[in-house]
Protein backbone atom coordinates (compact mmCIF):
# COMPACT_ATOMS: atom_id res chain seq x y z
CA UNK A 1 0.00 0.00 0.00
CA UNK A 2 3.21 2.12 1.43
CA UNK A 3 4.46 1.63 -2.13
CA UNK A 4 1.51 2.27 -4.27
CA UNK A 5 1.17 5.58 -2.42
CA UNK A 6 4.62 6.46 -2.66
CA UNK A 7 4.35 5.63 -6.90
CA UNK A 8 1.62 8.11 -7.55
CA UNK A 9 3.57 10.80 -5.42
CA UNK A 10 6.41 10.11 -7.57
CA UNK A 11 4.06 10.13 -10.67
CA UNK A 12 1.91 14.01 -9.43
CA UNK A 13 5.41 15.46 -8.99
CA UNK A 14 6.57 14.38 -12.70
CA UNK A 15 3.57 15.41 -13.99
CA UNK A 16 3.91 19.01 -12.20
CA UNK A 17 7.78 19.06 -13.24
CA UNK A 18 6.81 18.47 -16.78
CA UNK A 19 4.03 21.34 -16.64
CA UNK A 20 6.24 23.73 -15.06
CA UNK A 21 8.98 23.09 -17.96
CA UNK A 22 6.50 23.44 -20.44
CA UNK A 23 5.07 26.92 -19.32
CA UNK A 24 8.92 28.28 -18.69
CA UNK A 25 9.27 26.58 -22.43
CA UNK A 26 6.58 28.59 -23.67
CA UNK A 27 7.23 31.73 -22.16
CA UNK A 28 10.79 31.63 -22.74
CA UNK A 29 9.63 31.26 -26.56
CA UNK A 30 7.29 34.19 -26.64
CA UNK A 31 10.08 36.20 -24.57
CA UNK A 32 12.83 35.76 -27.36
CA UNK A 33 10.72 36.45 -30.04
CA UNK A 34 9.77 39.62 -28.55
CA UNK A 35 13.12 40.44 -27.63
CA UNK A 36 14.06 39.57 -31.35
CA UNK A 37 11.43 42.35 -32.60
CA UNK A 38 13.10 44.97 -29.79
CA UNK A 39 16.05 44.60 -30.78
CA UNK A 40 15.73 44.87 -35.05
CA UNK A 41 12.53 47.27 -35.21
CA UNK A 42 14.84 50.33 -34.68
CA UNK A 43 17.22 49.13 -37.60
CA UNK A 44 15.62 47.42 -40.42
CA UNK A 45 12.87 48.52 -42.79
CA UNK A 46 9.38 47.98 -41.91
CA UNK A 47 5.82 48.68 -42.70
CA UNK A 48 2.99 48.72 -39.89
CA UNK A 49 -0.54 49.46 -40.30
CA UNK A 50 -2.78 50.44 -36.69
CA UNK A 51 -6.19 50.08 -37.21
CA UNK A 52 -8.13 51.35 -33.79
CA UNK A 53 -12.34 51.16 -33.68
CA UNK A 54 -14.59 53.06 -31.18
CA UNK A 55 -18.07 52.73 -30.73
CA UNK A 56 -21.02 52.76 -28.10
CA UNK A 57 -24.32 52.04 -29.69
CA UNK A 58 -24.93 54.83 -31.99
CA UNK A 59 -21.60 55.90 -33.33
CA UNK A 60 -18.45 54.47 -34.11
CA UNK A 61 -15.32 56.02 -34.91
CA UNK A 62 -11.96 54.34 -36.70
CA UNK A 63 -8.44 55.57 -37.11
CA UNK A 64 -6.19 53.57 -39.92
CA UNK A 65 -2.46 54.52 -39.45
CA UNK A 66 -0.05 53.39 -41.90
CA UNK A 67 3.74 54.35 -41.64
CA UNK A 68 6.66 52.72 -43.75
CA UNK A 69 10.09 53.00 -42.65
CA UNK A 70 13.21 53.31 -45.10
CA UNK A 71 16.38 54.50 -43.23
CA UNK A 72 15.78 58.05 -42.05
CA UNK A 73 12.58 58.63 -43.32
CA UNK A 74 8.77 57.78 -42.56
CA UNK A 75 6.44 57.92 -44.52
CA UNK A 76 2.69 58.20 -42.49
CA UNK A 77 -0.56 58.23 -43.46
CA UNK A 78 -3.43 58.64 -41.38
CA UNK A 79 -7.26 58.29 -42.62
CA UNK A 80 -9.70 59.00 -39.92
CA UNK A 81 -13.70 57.64 -40.08
CA UNK A 82 -16.74 58.46 -38.31
CA UNK A 83 -19.58 56.40 -38.88
CA UNK A 84 -18.08 54.63 -41.56
CA UNK A 85 -17.45 58.34 -43.55
CA UNK A 86 -13.76 59.64 -43.98
CA UNK A 87 -13.91 62.90 -42.48
CA UNK A 88 -10.02 63.51 -42.60
CA UNK A 89 -6.89 62.41 -43.57
CA UNK A 90 -3.29 63.41 -43.47
CA UNK A 91 -0.15 63.00 -45.16
CA UNK A 92 3.46 63.16 -44.06
CA UNK A 93 6.99 62.38 -43.88
CA UNK A 94 9.44 62.49 -40.96
CA UNK A 95 13.52 62.85 -41.64
CA UNK A 96 14.85 62.13 -38.34
CA UNK A 97 18.56 63.28 -39.81
CA UNK A 98 20.41 65.03 -42.55
CA UNK A 99 19.53 68.38 -43.70
CA UNK A 100 16.24 68.14 -43.96
CA UNK A 101 15.57 66.98 -40.91
CA UNK A 102 11.61 67.17 -39.10
CA UNK A 103 8.57 66.31 -40.44
CA UNK A 104 6.84 67.63 -43.53
CA UNK A 105 3.01 67.79 -43.65
CA UNK A 106 0.87 67.91 -47.28
CA UNK A 107 -2.09 70.39 -46.80
CA UNK A 108 -3.77 69.91 -50.25
CA UNK A 109 -1.02 72.45 -52.43
CA UNK A 110 2.33 71.12 -50.65
CA UNK A 111 4.72 69.73 -48.50
CA UNK A 112 4.98 72.45 -44.93
CA UNK A 113 7.94 71.23 -42.50
CA UNK A 114 6.95 71.43 -38.86
CA UNK A 115 9.59 71.20 -35.67
CA UNK A 116 7.92 68.13 -34.59
CA UNK A 117 9.82 64.82 -35.58
CA UNK A 118 7.73 62.55 -33.18
CA UNK A 119 5.88 59.34 -34.57
CA UNK A 120 2.16 59.57 -33.90
CA UNK A 121 2.53 55.78 -32.47
CA UNK A 122 5.09 53.86 -31.85
CA UNK A 123 4.56 50.06 -30.70
CA UNK A 124 6.08 49.58 -27.81
CA UNK A 125 7.04 45.65 -27.66
CA UNK A 126 8.80 46.22 -24.30
CA UNK A 127 5.82 46.66 -22.31
CA UNK A 128 4.22 43.84 -23.96
CA UNK A 129 7.06 41.75 -22.68
CA UNK A 130 6.93 42.94 -19.32
CA UNK A 131 3.48 43.10 -19.08
CA UNK A 132 2.11 40.00 -19.79
CA UNK A 133 0.57 38.36 -16.93
CA UNK A 134 0.04 34.44 -18.46
CA UNK A 135 0.45 32.78 -21.56
CA UNK A 136 -3.56 31.17 -22.24
CA UNK A 137 -3.15 29.17 -25.39
CA UNK A 138 -0.19 28.53 -28.36
CA UNK A 139 -1.35 27.61 -32.26
CA UNK A 140 -0.11 27.30 -35.20
CA UNK A 141 -1.91 29.13 -38.17
CA UNK A 142 -1.61 29.88 -41.68
CA UNK A 143 -2.94 32.93 -43.29
CA UNK A 144 -2.50 33.34 -46.98
CA UNK A 145 -0.23 30.26 -47.23
CA UNK A 146 2.53 31.82 -44.31
CA UNK A 147 2.46 29.77 -41.37
CA UNK A 148 2.47 31.91 -37.98
CA UNK A 149 2.24 30.88 -34.16
CA UNK A 150 -0.52 32.65 -32.35
CA UNK A 151 0.12 33.42 -28.44
CA UNK A 152 -3.07 34.31 -26.62
CA UNK A 153 -1.61 35.61 -23.71
CA UNK A 154 -3.29 37.81 -20.45
CA UNK A 155 -2.80 41.68 -20.19
CA UNK A 156 -4.06 44.10 -18.00
CA UNK A 157 -6.73 46.18 -20.19
CA UNK A 158 -4.77 49.45 -19.34
CA UNK A 159 -1.20 48.10 -19.92
CA UNK A 160 -2.72 46.58 -23.78
CA UNK A 161 -4.27 50.29 -24.57
CA UNK A 162 -1.06 51.55 -24.16
CA UNK A 163 0.60 49.69 -25.86
CA UNK A 164 1.50 52.05 -28.99
CA UNK A 165 1.96 55.52 -27.07
CA UNK A 166 5.33 56.59 -25.73
CA UNK A 167 3.45 58.41 -22.54
CA UNK A 168 1.14 56.31 -20.21
CA UNK A 169 -2.35 57.14 -21.20
CA UNK A 170 -4.79 54.85 -18.94
CA UNK A 171 -3.62 53.96 -15.28
CA UNK A 172 -4.20 51.27 -13.45
CA UNK A 173 -6.68 52.63 -11.30
CA UNK A 174 -8.78 53.27 -15.33
CA UNK A 175 -9.34 49.98 -16.35
CA UNK A 176 -7.46 47.31 -14.53
CA UNK A 177 -9.72 44.06 -15.64
CA UNK A 178 -7.69 41.28 -17.32
CA UNK A 179 -8.00 41.02 -21.32
CA UNK A 180 -6.97 38.40 -23.72
CA UNK A 181 -4.14 39.87 -26.38
CA UNK A 182 -3.60 38.08 -29.43
CA UNK A 183 0.26 38.24 -30.40
CA UNK A 184 0.91 36.59 -34.01
CA UNK A 185 4.81 35.70 -34.29
CA UNK A 186 5.91 35.09 -38.31
CA UNK A 187 7.84 31.97 -38.18
CA UNK A 188 10.32 32.95 -41.33
CA UNK A 189 12.05 35.87 -39.48
CA UNK A 190 10.62 35.41 -36.01
CA UNK A 191 9.54 38.97 -35.98
CA UNK A 192 6.32 39.85 -34.17
CA UNK A 193 3.20 39.92 -37.35
CA UNK A 194 0.31 41.41 -35.90
CA UNK A 195 -1.19 42.40 -32.45
CA UNK A 196 -5.32 41.93 -31.75
CA UNK A 197 -6.94 42.64 -28.90
CA UNK A 198 -10.34 44.42 -27.41
CA UNK A 199 -11.47 46.26 -24.81
CA UNK A 200 -15.74 46.02 -23.58
CA UNK A 201 -16.44 48.54 -21.56
CA UNK A 202 -13.41 51.32 -22.13
CA UNK A 203 -14.54 53.86 -20.64
CA UNK A 204 -16.02 51.17 -17.41
CA UNK A 205 -19.13 53.22 -17.44
CA UNK A 206 -22.58 51.91 -15.12
CA UNK A 207 -25.76 51.15 -16.41
CA UNK A 208 -26.57 54.47 -16.96
CA UNK A 209 -23.75 55.67 -19.06
CA UNK A 210 -23.04 54.76 -22.69
CA UNK A 211 -20.64 52.29 -22.47
CA UNK A 212 -17.59 52.43 -25.06
CA UNK A 213 -16.17 49.52 -27.39
CA UNK A 214 -12.36 49.42 -28.42
CA UNK A 215 -10.72 47.34 -30.55
CA UNK A 216 -7.07 47.32 -32.02
CA UNK A 217 -4.83 45.46 -34.53
CA UNK A 218 -1.23 46.13 -35.40
CA UNK A 219 -0.28 44.73 -38.43
CA UNK A 220 3.42 44.38 -39.37
CA UNK A 221 4.37 43.51 -43.15
CA UNK A 222 7.27 44.11 -45.47
CA UNK A 223 9.86 43.10 -42.38
CA UNK A 224 13.35 43.87 -43.62
CA UNK A 225 12.60 45.31 -47.00
CA UNK A 226 14.44 47.54 -49.45
CA UNK A 227 11.68 49.62 -50.83
CA UNK A 228 13.81 53.29 -51.06
CA UNK A 229 10.97 56.06 -50.02
CA UNK A 230 11.65 59.20 -52.06
CA UNK A 231 10.70 62.65 -50.41
CA UNK A 232 8.47 64.55 -52.82
CA UNK A 233 9.66 67.89 -52.22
Amino acid sequence: MKKNIRFCIMIFVILILFLVIFIFARNMSLNNYLNKTIEYSPKINYSTSIILNIKDLNNSSKIEYNVSKFSHIRKIKIDNYQNNKLINNIEKYIVTNGNKKGTYIYDNSEYKKVNNIKEDFVVNYELIKKNIKSIKKVENVVINNISYKKYIVKMKAYDAYNIIYKDEILKKEDLNKIIDVQIYIDKSNNFVYKIKYDIQNLNNADEKNIILNYDAEITNTNINNYNEIKLPF
